[in-house]
Parts: structure tokens; sequence; C-alpha cells
């Protein structure tokens, strides 16, 4: 699973931003937690659904179900933006 290749992020002070860019005009924008940055990293990475799944089970010690729900509802507003390559 990959971002899409018009999609950024930038740390601007404390914030960190996600920018969806088509033809060079910003499309969106939109704040990132620590945790949905946590997840925009390992998807610029190209990690799979499970990697990432993986990796926020030990990052935040949750448990798999949670983290597995968490990804799929990041990862369906990822979609809904056009923010994730196909």
């Amino acid at each position: 699973m990959k971002l899409n290749g018009s999609c950024v992020i930038r740390r601007i002070g404390r914030n960190t931003i996600g920018f969806y860019i088509r033809y060079g005009q910003v499309v969106k924008i939109i704040r990132l937690n620590p945790t949905a940055e946590f997840v925009f990293r390992l998807l610029e990475k190209g990690c799979s659904r499970q990697e990432i799944v993986l990796q926020l089970v030990k990052a935040y010690n949750i448990d798999t179900a949670r983290a597995e729900e968490d990804i799929d509802v990041f990862i369906e507003a990822l979609k809904k933006h056009n923010m994730l390559a196909n």
C-alpha cells in the first residue's frame, strides 16, 4: 500500500500537515495527529496493511484487533480523499 504520489507531509512548527496536490494546486489539507503521522510514514515506505498493523501494535502497545480496526478506518478515509495509490 502506498500514498498517492501527489501526497506529501510536512512538519510545520509542532504540527504535521498532509497535503494532496493535483495539477499544481493544493486540493486537500489535513492535520495529522502523531499516530496518523506514524501511519503516513509507513505508507510512504510502501508498507502493507499487515505491516502497519504490526507496527501499531508494537509502537502503541495495543491489541491486534484494535490496530486492524483503526487502520481500516484510516485507510478508508485516505481512499475517500484519493490519497492512496491504486
